[in-house]
């Protein structure tokens, strides 16, 4: 049976999230976006003890399995979707409530730990992506470009040829 309640787990975890985006984000939103040059470290360096303290992996495509949900207690469901897509997006939903800017200096992989993480090889997801779990915030970034096409990925000429 389809369920569109938000499982309590999510509840739970957007409940803290929202304190910090009452707490801490709200309060400090005008001063950085009248000072937009300068660097939230405060709210980077809390994100990050935060996220690594909840053990929080590098914020890659989150997932859940059936077998997961079963031995977590819940009963057996056809076709159980995943809720970490669900959690993700109530997690930034009321991150970016907070303050868009600010859930934007969050640390963590994101879109650059996505694609190595999809696309990379074992040496180069423990190469790039182990240094997310040390003690100083880390950031990372995705560029798709070519010199002659900017930030237009239709211009990208270049293309990959299989060979073996």
């Amino acid at each position: 049976m389809i369920s569109f309640e938000i499982p309590s787990s999510i509840e739970q975890t957007v409940s803290m999230i929202e304190s910090v985006a009452t707490e801490m984000m709200r309060p400090q939103a005008r001063y950085y976006d009248d000072h937009e040059h300068e660097i939230p470290w405060d709210y980077i360096n809390f994100m990050h003890a935060a996220l690594q303290s909840a053990g929080a992996e590098v914020n890659l495509a989150p997932t859940s399995s059936q077998d997961e949900h079963q031995e977590a207690g819940g009963e057996a469901t056809i076709g159980f979707p995943s809720t970490g897509y669900l959690g993700m997006a109530h997690y930034v939903e009321m991150l970016s409530w907070g303050d868009a800017g600010l859930y934007l200096c969050t640390p963590q992989g994101g879109l650059g730990a996505a694609a190595v993480s999809a696309a990379g090889t074992p040496e180069q997801v423990a190469k790039f992506l182990e240094r997310f779990k040390g003690d100083r915030a880390v950031f990372s970034a995705m560029a798709i470009t070519e010199p002659h096409a900017g930030s237009d990925t239709a211009a990208i000429k270049t293309t990959a040829v299989r060979d073996g």
